[in-house]
């Protein structure tokens, strides 16, 4: 519902990655969608800090950004089928492009025009610290680092980075195809995309020039 409601974006500036800010202060177990907005990474920390106001946020919630502009660069055009770059292999109307252990670590689908994201972080030690749900995030914020950029041509970089650890995801849009790269632990092993094209997981398994078509998992590491 309030992913509608901000029309899949930051109510203060469209960005489509975005966290649930609580207007009223955070209870525990206590979600009430009346008093919930979508915030970027950079408008939730204004608002925690108090630097937009709640008559500002309620203002936003009830008319946010993208009512009137729509960042559309995270869409992908209804004319198209959703084809994913992981490193050098390529995966054709497939959303789970990376599974492991039997839990999606990266899945992409389209609702609505929208590109959604999902992506999980664990660290070296296997303790969960990041999960993106549907473009929305759900951490501590002080424990990564988000960047997101549009450039002319349509072209989209969100950058995902744990602050202290190697897992790193970045992502690109261009000609609405998506390319991915990155760094993912599991089960204390490293899953790694590199600028090469390689998908590497730890020393055994090197995967480049795959093509997949209308499958549910691309790589699946058991």
């Amino acid at each position: 519902m309030l992913r509608k409601e901000a029309n899949f974006g930051c109510a203060k500036c469209g960005i489509p990655i975005v966290t649930i800010h609580h207007i009223e202060g955070y209870e525990e177990g206590v979600f009430r969608p009346e008093e919930l907005v979508e915030l970027c990474d950079a408008h939730h920390k204004m608002a925690d800090k108090c630097a937009l106001s709640k008559q500002e946020l309620y203002a936003l919630k009830s008319k946010p950004f993208n009512s009137d502009r729509v960042h559309h660069a995270f869409q992908i055009p209804a004319t198209k089928v959703l084809i994913v770059h992981l490193g050098g292999n390529q995966f054709i109307q497939t959303p789970i492009p990376l599974q492991i252990h039997q839990e999606p670590v990266i899945s992409l689908r389209i609702e609505n025009g929208q590109l959604l994201l999902s992506v999980t972080f664990y660290d070296a030690d296997d303790l969960l610290r990041l999960k993106m749900v549907d473009n929305v995030w759900d951490a501590d914020i002080d424990v990564f680092d988000l960047r997101y950029s549009e450039r002319a041509g349509a072209e989209v970089h969100l950058a995902v980075k744990m602050q202290e650890s190697e897992p790193y995801l970045d992502l690109m849009i261009v000609n609405g195809e998506v390319f991915l790269k990155g760094k993912f632990y599991r089960k204390g092993m490293l899953f790694e995309i590199d600028d090469s094209g390689t998908f590497q997981a730890g020393k055994s398994l090197f995967m480049r020039g795959c093509t997949a078509r209308g499958m549910s998992v691309g790589i699946n590491i058991a």
